[in-house]
């Protein structure tokens, strides 16, 4: 866990460094299950209030979702954070 003071130079620096980095949203962005993650990343999760901010979102080089089933409308940030991790690391 990661918390740097200036989260868009920190990303900014990580693309210099040919690094992906995705942003978790619940909101409209791709499908979890449909991204190729065999180049690894960097996987941004916000709080469970807020979420990211706008401008770290978008600094980010592609947006996440998890498809929930059901009337949930979104996971607590420790559930989110070890599903979104998971499809990482496949």
């Amino acid at each position: 866990m990661m918390f740097p003071e200036d989260f868009t130079a920190w990303i900014r620096s990580l693309r210099e460094e040919h690094i992906i980095t995705y942003a978790s949203t619940p909101h409209e962005a791709d499908n979890i299950r449909d991204i190729d993650f065999s180049q690894g990343g960097v996987m941004l999760i916000g709080n469970e209030g807020n979420g990211l901010r706008p401008e770290t979102m978008a600094a980010c080089d592609r947006s996440v979702r998890i498809e929930m089933k059901g009337r949930a409308e979104s996971l607590n940030a420790a559930s989110a954070a070890a599903i979104l991790l998971y499809h990482l690391t496949l």
